[in-house]
């Protein structure tokens, strides 16, 4: 009889034993899937804000290349070139196009950025006689005629002038009163800053 019980608390303490081994195995099963997960989800965040930063990078320097050498953006400051370009106007440039007489572009002067319409392109020929203003011997021919002739503080004295290579002459619209070719001299392809793309008006809308 008493072997018998012995045996069943043998049998019953093996029993538990396995039991809270189980357990045991069970918990370290659990603690182990968990930290596997956390490991995992700190793996997924570190890809994803590694993502997030290349994407930026990315993003930043492909609007750098833009604006540095595809567009520019710039905002004229007068009415030199009005009704073209007004005060006030947001002007966005294509700076790969080919120019050709008649383009509306924005160039650089003395680390100011001025607009006006391409007169005349290397090997042109341009002068200022008693018929006013000649282009290869012909007078100019604008669909809006503008008075265009040498002002009181226009250089003189470079006429005939003939335009050499990757160098322009540029006038502004308002002849009478804006700074162009006249008296900043030509404008060299370097100088350039793109041909008139897309323009904002920002002011006068009803004007």
């Amino acid at each position: 009889m008493e072997k018998e019980e012995e045996k069943e608390e043998m049998e019953l303490s093996d029993s538990l034993f396995e039991e809270e081994t189980k357990a045991k195995s069970q918990g370290k099963t659990r603690k182990n899937s968990k930290e596997k997960k956390k490991e995992e989800d700190k793996e997924k965040l570190k890809k994803y804000i590694t993502y997030l930063i290349l994407k930026t990078v990315s993003i930043v320097v492909l609007v750098f290349i833009l604006c540095n050498f595809v567009f520019g953006i710039f905002v004229c400051h007068d009415n030199s070139n009005f009704p073209s370009v007004r005060d006030g106007d947001l002007c966005i440039t294509y700076k790969l196009s080919n120019y050709i007489s008649g383009d509306i572009v924005a160039y650089e002067h003395d680390d100011k950025i001025y607009f006006g319409k391409i007169i005349g392109k290397p090997g042109d020929v341009i002068d200022f006689n008693d018929n006013g203003f000649t282009l290869n011997g012909n007078s100019l021919m604008e669909t809006v005629y503008y008075k265009t002739e040498l002002r009181e503080d226009d250089s003189h004295d470079n006429y005939p002038l003939t335009l050499g290579e990757n160098e322009y002459y540029i006038l502004a619209e308002m002849r009478e009163e804006g700074k162009d070719s006249r008296n900043l001299g030509t404008v060299d392809g370097s100088e350039m800053r793109g041909k008139m793309a897309l323009l904002v008006r920002r002011r006068g809308f009803g004007s």
